[in-house]
């Protein structure tokens, strides 16, 4: 079939002005939850952070509790005395009677995660 070439030959079923648009729809496989847990200290360090101070080295860092993992900013802490550091995905943050995924952070992921769970089991039958 030569009809949206402009070849001259045999042609069936079409002409030069025919076109065909047509789109693919799928349903995703998997849900994918990812981010990064940090400490949003705005780079202060821990032996100059005191809660009871109000003005400097806080007002006048504007990366301090700023919502954004600043360059000068550390993922989470791998870990906390023997305990490390963990991320879970859960139904119900007040009462989780379900986890579907957890990851231990290393110091490899400085505070990234990233959660794949099958849409599967999720998918409701009408």
């Amino acid at each position: 079939m030569n009809g949206s070439n402009g070849l001259t030959g045999e042609t069936v079923g079409e002409t030069y002005n025919e076109w065909i648009s047509f789109g693919v729809e799928s349903e995703p496989l998997n849900y994918i939850f990812s981010g990064t847990v940090f400490n949003d200290n705005g780079g202060i360090s821990d032996s100059a952070a005191d809660p009871d101070k109000v003005g400097a080295p806080y007002s006048s860092n504007s990366n301090y509790f700023n919502g954004t993992f600043d360059s000068n900013e550390a993922g989470v802490l791998v870990k906390t005395g023997s305990v490390a550091s963990r991320v879970r995905l859960v139904n119900d943050c007040d009462n989780p009677t379900t986890t579907y995924a957890t990851q231990t952070l290393t110091t490899a992921d400085a505070g990234v995660y990233r959660f794949t769970i099958p849409v599967e089991p999720f998918l409701k039958t009408v």
